[in-house]
Formats: C-alpha cells, sequence, structure tokens
C-alpha cells in the first residue's frame, strides 16, 4: 500500500495561486472592524479588475498571433491571461482576510473586442498592446510600488510584490512589440498622433471612483485617490513618454496635451543624450 502522504487529495488551483503567502498577518487583526470592511471592499474590487484584465489579455493574444507577432510576446501574453487569474485568487484571499470570513469569487467586468474607430485591425492591435501594456501595465507597476513602499504587514506586502513581479513581465510585450521591427515607421507617425487620446482614457480611468467612494487606511495596498493621481502622471512623465521615445515614437503631441492639464513635462532628451 501506498504511504498516506501519497494518497492526499491533489492541491486545488486556489491554493496553488496563495500557496506562497503567509497565512497569519497581525497589522490586519489588529484594525477597528470598519477600516476591515473598507479594505475587504477595496481588494475585492482589484480581484474584479485583475479579472478584466484577465479578459482583455485574451482579445490581444488574437491579435498578436494575427499579427505575426514575436512567439516570445506571444507567449508572454498567453501567460498574462493566466497571470491575472492568479492575481485574481490573490486578491480574493486578501480580501477574505480582511473580512474575517471567505469572499466569493468577483464577476469578470464586460469587456469587449478592441475597437479605436476607423483603426484598421493591424492597428487596432498596436493600439490596443500600447494602451494595455505600455500604458496601463506600466503605470500599474508604478502604483503597485507606491503601495508596496508603506505596507508593513507580511500578507499583504507577498501579495503586493507578487502583484508587481508580473505588472513589470505585462509592461514588457509592450515595449517588446514597439521594438519589433514589424512596428514600421508609418504606424510610428499613426501612434504619435494617437497618444493623447490614449492618455486621456488611461488618466480617466485611474483617476475615477465610483460613487460614494472613500479612500480606505493606507499601508494596506491601497493609496489614497490625491497620491493615486500624483503617481499616474509620475509614471506617464518618467516611464511611459521616456520609453516612447526610445523606440522611436514621436511624443511632441502627447506633452503638449500633458502641459495643457497643468502636468509638468520636460522636453525629450536629445538622441545620445546622457
Amino acid at each position: 500500500m501506498a504511504p498516506e502522504s501519497s494518497m492526499s487529495a491533489p492541491r486545488t488551483w486556489p491554493a496553488i495561486a496563495v500557496d506562497a503567502l503567509p497565512e497569519v498577518d497581525e497589522t490586519i487583526t489588529a484594525l477597528p472592524w470598519p477600516a476591515r470592511r473598507r479594505l475587504a471592499e477595496a481588494w475585492i474590487g482589484r480581484a474584479r479588475g485583475e479579472l478584466g484584465a484577465s479578459a482583455i489579455f485574451s482579445h490581444l493574444v488574437g491579435g498578436l498571433l494575427q499579427r505575426g507577432s514575436d512567439p516570445e510576446l506571444v507567449w508572454l501574453a498567453s501567460k498574462a491571461v493566466s497571470d491575472e487569474l492568479r492575481h485574481t485568487e490573490i486578491c480574493r484571499h486578501l480580501a477574505s482576510a480582511y473580512a474575517g470570513e471567505p469572499v466569493a469569487w468577483p464577476e469578470c467586468p464586460p469587456v469587449s473586442a478592441p475597437a479605436y474607430g476607423r483603426a484598421s485591425p493591424r492597428f487596432t492591435t498596436t493600439l490596443h498592446v500600447v494602451h494595455s501594456c505600455c500604458l496601463s501595465e506600466t503605470i500599474g507597476a508604478a502604483y503597485l510600488q507606491g503601495c508596496l513602499a508603506p505596507a508593513t504587514g507580511a500578507l499583504v506586502r507577498a501579495g503586493l510584490r507578487a502583484l508587481l513581479r508580473d505588472e513589470i513581465n505585462h509592461a514588457r510585450i509592450g515595449w517588446g512589440y514597439l521594438g519589433d521591427p514589424r512596428f514600421d515607421a508609418e504606424e510610428r507617425r499613426e501612434l504619435a498622433r494617437a497618444l493623447p487620446l490614449l492618455l486621456e482614457h488611461v488618466r480617466t480611468r485611474w483617476r475615477t471612483r465610483p460613487p460614494g467612494w472613500t479612500d480606505p487606511v493606507e499601508g494596506h495596498g491601497c493609496m489614497m485617490r490625491a497620491r493615486t493621481r500624483e503617481v499616474v502622471d509620475e509614471a506617464i512623465v518618467t516611464l511611459v513618454l521616456p520609453g516612447l521615445d526610445h523606440v522611436g515614437v514621436d511624443t511632441a503631441d502627447a506633452r503638449r496635451y500633458l502641459q495643457r492639464l497643468g502636468v509638468r513635462v520636460d522636453e525629450p532628451a536629445e538622441p545620445g543624450a546622457s
């Protein structure tokens, strides 16, 4: 007869998703219940967002395949679908820790196939990659770093680190795509013209909160609304625009758009400048 340990039931997927996270976090149990309930709501909201991101990446994979993109980028985007499912479970697990009881798996928010006006299917893929990866995932990584800095609890720090590691890789999909020779000069010009609208959409999404929103307690994986707005604009100015400059996309229109909004934006560095 096989040893009893080998007869145990196989580990389920949710357990695998969170098996590296600490089971106990005294910084959570020390909080008053109103603060815990608000943080549970915030984390389950993030779980819904991660589930929606999984659906977005599933659309992205199809576009990359149709375009004949580099197989490594297709693989990274395919992996991102499952990464975001794991993120959903991590966020649900954290929501349960704050709620003091298991929280149900969230419903996926509506996610439509990408559509950008009259853009061709080929250029739609480009806009979708830039929108989802170069902008959203790069900003998301900066946001998570900002949430991690004041966090002290073992569970929330482990959860944020797990999310951040993947967010950086998801942003790489976009930057790798723009560095591919198949992204030609004409597409660079088209993308430069589209950047203000893409930035407007991304900034609006990050700055908008549901009706009745109140900021959760800091230090538990969330960020105050005012600081979130600062971090988003800092990420655009210090990470996104220099990245676009590096791959040869003209950011002049994007910089003028941000300047009109009162965002301090420097001129792009000259090629070859240190």
